[in-house]
């Protein structure tokens, strides 16, 4: 991790405000990692609260997506940002989506994450509110 990611760390472990809303979610990914190091549990919880309450748009979804991508191996973390993808996704509407795949390049990476986006949130659950009271589907 880099040395700003540790001095936060630092920073936390001191009591010192931070606010973990300014930090974009590599660094958040990097903060993580620390905090899983340093078996900092109560950390890890503020930074899974942090990033599922964040609400991502079509201009930041395939870079969530690559973050959460790159960072599988702490399970959690990645799993909360892909949730908060899915739900994206789930919830825009076609043109939105067809725009990320028309605004993006084609690559490996980008067409790795864009295909997990897509199954993940087909295989995702919907919120209860978005099932319909009357017929019971969607």
């Amino acid at each position: 991790s880099s040395v700003k990611v540790f001095q936060v760390f630092l920073d936390i472990l001191y009591n010192k405000k931070v606010e973990l809303e300014a930090f974009d979610f590599q660094l958040l990914a990097d903060l993580y990692f620390l905090a899983e190091k340093y078996l900092h549990v109560f950390l890890k919880d503020l930074i899974l609260k942090e990033v599922s309450s964040r609400k991502i748009d079509s201009e930041n979804v395939l870079e969530v997506a690559k973050v959460a991508e790159t960072n599988t191996h702490l399970k959690e973390f990645s799993t909360s940002l892909f949730n908060i993808c899915y739900v994206f996704t789930r919830n825009s509407d076609l043109g939105s989506i067809l725009g990320i795949f028309d605004n993006e390049d084609v690559g490996e990476d980008n067409s790795f994450a864009l295909h997990r986006l897509m199954a993940g949130a087909k295989r995702s659950r919907p919120n209860p509110s978005d099932i319909c009271k009357n017929c019971k589907h969607e």
